[in-house]
Order: C-alpha cells, then sequence, then structure tokens
C-alpha cells in the first residue's frame, strides 16, 4: 500500500510540474523543439537544440524531457512502455501492399520478439550468428528458448546469410532486420547478401537507430554503426541492384526504417 502511495504521490508531483513547465513555455517552443528532435538532420543534443531553435540549452533540455515523458518522441512513441514490434509490422504491411502470411520472409536476429511471428507466417525462416540450434545467446542471456523451428533456424549473420542459406537463394519475398544491421561489420556485403536471397521485385526492410540520435538508449558497445541516411545510401549505391532506398523516420529520435526493392 505504502508502495502503490508513493506513486500516487510521485506521478501527481510530476503531473504538477509538466503542468508549472506547461505554462513556461508556449506551444511554439514545445513545436520548435519537437520539430528539431523529430526532423533535424544532423546530431541532436541540447546544444545543438539550441543553436537551431534559439532557446537557452536548459530550455531545451527541460523541453526534451517533458516530450519524453508524454512519449511524443523516443522508444514508447506509439505506446507506452510496450514494445514496438506489432506497430512495425503493421507499418511493413502498409508499405509493401503485396506481403501477406504465405510470404517467404527471412527475419534476421529476431531476439526474443520476432516482427513476424512464425506462427502467423508459415514460410517464416530466421537466421542469427548467435543461435546454438535451440536459443540465441547474446550478452550473457539465453533468448526465445526452443522457440524456433530447428528447420527454418540458422546460425548465420547479415554477413554471411546467403552463403548458409543456400535454399533461399532467389525465394526471399522480404529479407527482414529490427535493430539488427548496425551489428554487421560489413554492411556493403551485407546489402549484397540480401539481395542473393530475394526473389526479383522482393523488399529489404529495416529497423536501425537513428544514429544522429543522442538518446542513451539507442548507445550499444556492439553496435559496429551508427546509421544515417546519408551512409546507407552509399552503402546501396555501392551494393547495386536495389531501387533507391526509402529512409525516414520510425520513431521519432529513436529508429530509422529503410526500404529498398530488388530491381525486377
Amino acid at each position: 500500500m505504502e508502495k502503490k502511495m508513493r506513486a500516487k504521490i510521485k506521478s501527481s508531483i510530476r503531473h504538477i510540474i509538466n503542468k508549472f513547465f506547461s505554462y513556461k513555455y508556449s506551444p511554439e517552443m514545445f513545436f520548435s523543439v519537437e520539430h528539431f528532435y523529430k526532423d533535424y538532420q544532423g546530431h541532436r543534443n541540447d546544444y545543438t537544440c539550441a543553436k537551431y531553435t534559439g532557446y537557452s540549452i536548459k530550455d531545451c533540455t527541460t523541453i526534451r524531457r517533458i516530450l519524453y515523458q508524454n512519449n511524443l518522441l523516443g522508444n514508447y512513441f506509439f505506446s507506452p512502455n510496450t514494445g514496438p514490434w506489432e506497430f512495425m509490422r503493421e507499418e511493413i504491411h502498409y508499405r509493401i501492399r503485396n506481403l501477406s502470411t504465405a510470404s517467404v520472409i527471412l527475419e534476421v536476429g529476431p531476439g526474443e520478439h520476432p516482427v513476424f511471428p512464425p506462427e502467423l507466417y508459415p514460410n517464416w525462416h530466421m537466421c542469427d550468428p548467435n543461435y546454438d540450434g535451440a536459443s540465441i545467446n547474446f550478452k550473457q542471456f539465453s533468448w526465445a528458448s526452443q522457440k524456433y523451428l530447428p528447420e527454418r533456424s540458422s546460425t548465420a549473420s547479415w554477413d554471411t546469410m546467403a552463403d548458409i542459406l543456400i535454399t533461399l537463394h532467389g525465394q526471399c519475398d522480404l529479407v527482414f532486420g529490427c535493430h539488427s544491421y548496425e551489428h554487421t561489420f560489413k554492411p556493403i556485403t551485407a546489402l549484397r547478401q540480401a539481395h542473393r536471397l530475394l526473389r526479383p521485385g522482393g523488399w529489404l526492410a529495416m529497423f536501425v537507430p537513428d544514429g544522429f540520435s543522442e538518446d542513451p538508449n539507442l548507445h550499444d558497445p556492439t553496435h559496429t554503426l551508427y546509421i544515417v541516411p546519408g551512409m546507407m545510401e552509399d552503402f546501396f549505391a555501392a551494393a547495386g541492384g536495389f531501387t533507391p532506398p526509402i529512409i525516414e523516420p520510425f520513431r521519432p529520435n529513436a529508429d530509422l526504417l529503410i526500404l529498398a526493392q530488388k530491381e525486377q
């Protein structure tokens, strides 16, 4: 009971603080700072925000914190304390209209929560460099124990998947990764590997952390890339075989959606 009371008091205090700041800062200030963190194509931090908006660093810091608390930026943009997987799946289906539950999908690095659940997608396959035949072992965690069918699961990375998944060459309607591509050591090779697995007209789709964001939730020592749009355009141009990629923010100041179609 005491714990619930403390939580209620804390929530009430936060509401009062937010209400106070809402009076202190005009709607125009909130809009300007929100626009900066959603759209600015450069490193986004409170110092750069102050230069871009003309407000003080303190004002940018406070408004940014309020925007995060109200889920207008960051990982919980779509729903508080909820994983993004369902929203990602919905977005991919919206973008790739001919994708269906019967499509052949390879999901790279699905972890514990695949965006395309294999129970809904019978032609789903997965690969992960940390898969041991039963579980995915990463960062001292063991994920998805016995969750995925062995015959549809492989030990392979973005850099090696086409070399290993010979039977899927030219068969995939979609090669997909959710916050996994940023772990590759060979980003151009990875795109070429995906190209070999896709059928003509098939799609490569990825969600990756926004490399311009300084949100600490996105920083991970196992990331080999901090991805920004110009970088990915160069990677696709070097890889060849794809239409020009679509690169757009997904969750503001959190991640990017990248889509490219294999040329027919």
